[in-house]
């Protein structure tokens, strides 16, 4: 009977590790930064899923040049995004020359963002919650 206490403590004690390690990679947050690195070495697309909380998923897609370089990439992408989100009630700023902000204004509305595709050679994109 003792081990199996000590076997069920265990487990119980497993599940709550991973439920608290879950919880703590979320995919949302009310703020993304999203870092490039690099400049573009062919014409191609950036493509950016956002999956607000209760609301329906969208795409925007960047546009990017060849010769683009870096702290352009991140303008460009700036731009763009404050064009196709400022409606859906987003803030877009730079930060850093390279790094772009994405926040949602309305509250604390929480969202998620996904490359979906990069097609530009030697950009680089990350994407950190704030």
């Amino acid at each position: 009977m003792n081990n199996f206490r000590i076997v069920r403590t265990g487990l119980l004690s497993i599940l709550l590790a991973v439920f608290f390690i879950s919880s703590s990679f979320a995919s949302d947050s009310n703020k993304w930064r999203l870092k490039t690195n690099g400049g573009a070495n062919s014409d191609g697309v950036l493509v950016l899923e956002f999956v607000p909380e209760g609301e329906e998923a969208f795409t925007v897609d960047i546009s990017i040049s060849d010769g683009t370089r870096e702290n352009r990439v991140a303008n460009r992408i700036e731009e763009t995004l404050k064009d196709e989100l400022s409606r859906r009630d987003f803030r877009v700023e730079r930060d850093d020359f390279e790094d772009v902000l994405i926040k949602k204004t309305m509250g604390s509305e929480r969202f998620e963002i996904n490359v979906v595709s990069n097609t530009v050679d030697g950009v680089k994109i990350k994407l950190r919650k704030e």
